[in-house]
């Protein structure tokens, strides 16, 4: 059946291009691929450049002139779902009523300075041959820390500041942690959980307090960090480093510090993004498909900013729970600061109540001590020797497939990650705590016995019959995602004593065809098996007992957490849960 939808669709589409210049060719052919939904020209041409760059450019013809009404801009980039031909979909989106509206869609080869330069000046004709005489008022854009859409967006858009997001700021941090082998000792040492937090809230103070910010951490924690290992208190100085090097140095307090700022991240964009690519299907879909996905995108996103105008100009779509108090918090947090004499004493206060709403996203994926790239960063995890074997590519039926690369004899482009080399500060005093013998490291600190796994993995495998598989423990569940808490004989009602797992018996072959009994399994006093409908339908391991108010979406409440501290967006509607009942079962 699915082939044959799949036939049926590719019958009234046109042929899969194989080439950028072929798929320009041909969606110059069709219409249908080149204006709106609702009407207006989508696609709006092509963009190269010197250096072999191409991309793709779409602009929302409804969205465009919104542009004009805001003082802020977002961007990022994915590249999940994207056609063959390109590295990456990069978004600008509009920032109004708490929300974020792209307008601007661009298919693009290459991550360069020259292209981004290219596209967005594109961008900028196609808005000036429309609406001459409306000018633009963009003050800031939110991005992530990518070098090439700063210096872009800053000459593209004159007067404007490029603002680093918190959140691509704050898991940077958390890398080097992981790389350096802390993350252990962040979670089980009180004093490198202080320092890594007070790091990572230096962004929120004024730009002009984050240097005396990161020297008074390094003064206020030296004693305490000498009662640690040598290898901690090394760990922590080239942390120190990098830190000075690259975010006081390179990219300068201006272009990460959030004080004050009304965004301080650009998560909304990487919700879209991640909104889009489930509508994709998690798959690389074919020209015509993407095109098409993308149109139904941007008439869905053009509806909801007409949806929010209708309401008024001074409309704010409500924020979770969880983002109001932490926004109340960072805000009481810069009223005390300012109204203090803002001296040495004040910023250690600042950095001390900041810790309480501090914390690193502690579930980035970690692969031999290493954190991976979040979207629109480097594919590599970031200090990697060998390159890393990415998981297979998934296509669509119908979807050309490359031959021999991935990129159609385009070569990859650096990326300019978010950690650079490291370099110490040369005014400020080098050691945070003097290690009692110094020790020369060559490479990132490992506590976590990477080089043992490592070795022992280069080994040979073992001949003969090998090992018998375990049986799991009495105390685990049937399925092995929970311990069942132990009772004496049990007391079950009817309702409850039909859940009870039944044993498996019968009669199974022997190695030497002859009959044998299986053994039933033992009939553990007080263990019963969770009835499959009062499981959480998110994680499938947790009771319900939580609700979604008004959707009534049951789940369990470590799932209701996590989607409340998130984007607070009910997995069951796609709309904000205003509210959560916990249900007493």
């Amino acid at each position: 059946m699915q082939r044959r939808i799949q036939r049926a669709k590719r019958s009234v589409q046109p042929r899969i291009p194989t080439t950028i210049d072929e798929a320009e060719e041909l969606i110059m052919e069709h219409p249908e691929y080149k204006d709106a939904f609702e009407g207006g020209v989508f696609y709006q041409g092509r963009v190269q450049t010197a250096d072999g760059g191409d991309a793709f450019v779409f602009i929302s013809p409804k969205l465009l002139p919104e542009i004009a009404q805001t003082i802020e801009l977002q961007a990022d980039g994915t590249f999940k779902s994207l056609p063959l031909f390109f590295k990456q979909l990069f978004t600008l989106h509009v920032s109004r009523f708490g929300q974020v509206y792209p307008f601007a869609f661009v298919l693009m080869n290459k991550k360069t300075r020259q292209l981004y330069d290219a596209v967005l000046d594109k961008i900028l004709t196609v808005y000036d041959d429309l609406y001459p005489d409306v000018y633009l008022n963009v003050e800031r854009l939110m991005s992530d820390f990518e070098n090439a859409i700063q210096s872009s967006c800053e000459q593209a858009f004159v007067g404007c500041t490029c603002i680093g997001c918190w959140f691509h700021y704050g898991q940077a941090i958390w890398r080097r942690v992981q790389k350096y082998g802390l993350t252990g000792a962040y979670r089980s040492i009180p004093t490198v959980c202080r320092i890594v937090k007070e790091m990572i809230a230096l962004a929120l103070l004024p730009a002009d307090a984050i240097l005396a910010g990161f020297q008074d951490i390094k003064n206020t924690h030296r004693e305490d960090l000498r009662r640690e290992s040598v290898e901690i208190q090394a760990a922590i100085k080239r942390l120190m480093d990098y830190y000075y090097g690259y975010w006081i140095d390179t990219i300068t307090p201006e272009g990460f510090s959030v004080f004050q700022m009304p965004n301080r991240t650009n998560n909304l964009v990487e919700a879209w993004h991640r909104w889009f690519n489930k509508r994709c299907g998690g798959s690389h879909l074919n020209f015509w498909d993407f095109i098409h996905a993308l149109k139904e995108s941007e008439n869905a996103k053009m509806r909801d900013y007409q949806a929010d105008e209708i309401k008024g100009a001074d409309y704010i779509k409500p924020k979770t729970p969880f983002q109001r108090r932490r926004d109340s918090q960072i805000a009481e947090n810069e009223r005390l600061y300012l109204a203090s004499d803002r001296k040495a004493e004040d910023i250690r206060n600042f950095l001390v109540r900041a810790r309480y709403f501090t914390e690193p996203d502690l579930s980035a994926p970690v692969q031999d001590g290493v954190a991976l790239h979040q979207e629109g960063h480097q594919d590599q995890p970031e200090g990697a020797v060998e390159p890393v074997v990415q998981p297979r590519r998934r296509y669509l039926a119908g979807t050309a497939r490359p031959a021999t690369s991935l990129d159609n004899g385009v070569a990859d482009e650096p990326v300019n990650p978010a950690d650079p080399v490291e370099n110490a500060d040369p005014n400020v005093s080098a050691d945070v705590a003097v290690p009692a013998t110094p020790t020369e490291q060559d490479g990132p600190l490992d506590v976590t016995g990477a080089d043992v796994l490592e070795e022992t993995a280069n080994q040979p495998a073992p001949t003969g019959r090998g090992h018998r598989r375990r049986r799991p423990p009495a105390s685990l569940s049937p399925g092995g995602d929970f311990i069942l808490p132990p009772s004496r004989r049990p007391r079950l009602d009817p309702n409850t004593a039909a859940i009870r797992q039944a044993a498996p018996s019968g009669t199974v072959r022997g190695r030497r065809g002859r009959g044998r009994e299986t053994r039933s399994q033992p009939n553990v006093r007080g263990r019963t098996a969770p009835v499959a409908a009062l499981l959480c339908s998110v994680c499938k391991v947790n009771p319900k007992n939580t609700v979604f108010y008004p959707c009534g979406f049951f789940l369990c409440n470590n799932c209701s957490s996590n989607i409340r501290d998130g984007d607070g967006i009910c997995p069951h509607c796609n709309e904000h849960a205003e509210e959560s009942v916990t249900v007493i079962m």
